[in-house]
C-alpha cells in the first residue's frame, strides 16, 4: 500500500485537488462528554503542521468540541489537544 504522501501526490495530479488530508476517525466514550468521536487530519506534508486533532461529544452536548495544537508528530498533536474541553 501507498504511504500518505504518495497517495496525496496522486490524487493531486490526476484529481486536480488541492489542500488533501487523509482523515481518520475513532470513536469511544469519554467520563463526561460521553460517546466522542476523534478525528485525525494528516496532510501528509513533513513539517510544522502535518497532524491536528479534533474531538467532539456526539450526544451529551454538540459544543464539545475539542482542538489541538497542529505538530509534525502525531503523538505531540494529541497529547497536546485541549481534552479538558469535553469536561464541560
Amino acid at each position: 500500500m501507498l504511504d500518505t504522501k504518495a497517495i496525496i501526490a496522486l490524487l493531486e495530479k490526476n484529481g486536480k485537488l488541492t489542500e488533501l488530508t487523509k482523515t481518520t476517525t475513532f470513536h469511544g466514550r469519554h467520563e463526561s462528554a460521553g460517546e466522542v468521536e476523534v478525528t485525525i487530519y494528516d496532510s501528509g506534508i513533513d513539517g510544522h503542521l502535518r497532524y491536528d486533532v479534533v474531538a467532539r461529544s456526539l450526544n451529551l452536548n454538540p459544543e464539545r468540541v475539542t482542538f489541538g495544537n497542529p505538530s509534525d508528530s502525531l503523538e505531540v498533536a494529541i497529547v497536546t489537544n485541549h481534552w479538558d474541553k469535553l469536561d464541560g
